[in-house]
């Protein structure tokens, strides 16, 4: 095949447009992934709502600041690939109070559009729903 001007033209054409294609699906899925996260943190449902009035702030353990990092470890270890029990279990292990619980479930907020009692329920099989159960019962919550 002889190669002339006009075939390098082509080509110069096809691999511009494959570039630009290529950064236009880049800022596609970055964006949609920026608003989904934004629609999950800023998202509210009765559920939420009901959490927050559940809340005795005198029997907190923790600092907002800390629940959203437990919310945080949560959602990491429920996202990807396979779920992350170990840190789950860790996690709720560390709630003292009824209210610390509500507190992690509102931090939580909503993770694929699931609050915490979905995402649990989504992700894990009956024997480790039930361990979570026994976790929670330890402060009274019936999960």
């Amino acid at each position: 095949m002889k190669i002339n001007s006009k075939t390098i033209f082509d080509t110069k054409i096809i691999w511009t447009f494959a570039g630009w294609l290529l950064i236009a699906l880049v800022i596609y899925y970055v964006l949609r992934y920026l608003f989904r996260y934004l629609h999950d943190i800023t998202a509210t449902t009765p559920e939420l709502t009901e959490a927050g009035q559940n809340i005795n702030v005198t029997d907190l353990t923790y600092t907002n600041i800390e629940y959203l990092a437990m919310a945080t470890t949560l959602k990491t270890a429920m996202g990807g690939w396979g779920t992350d029990e170990q840190a789950i279990y860790s996690t709720l292990n560390k709630l003292v109070t009824k209210s610390d619980y509500f507190a992690l479930y509102k931090a939580f907020g909503l993770f694929d559009n699931m609050n915490l009692t979905e995402c649990l329920n989504d992700e894990l099989d009956s024997s480790e729903l039930n361990n979570v159960r026994s976790i929670l019962s330890n402060i009274g919550i019936v999960f």
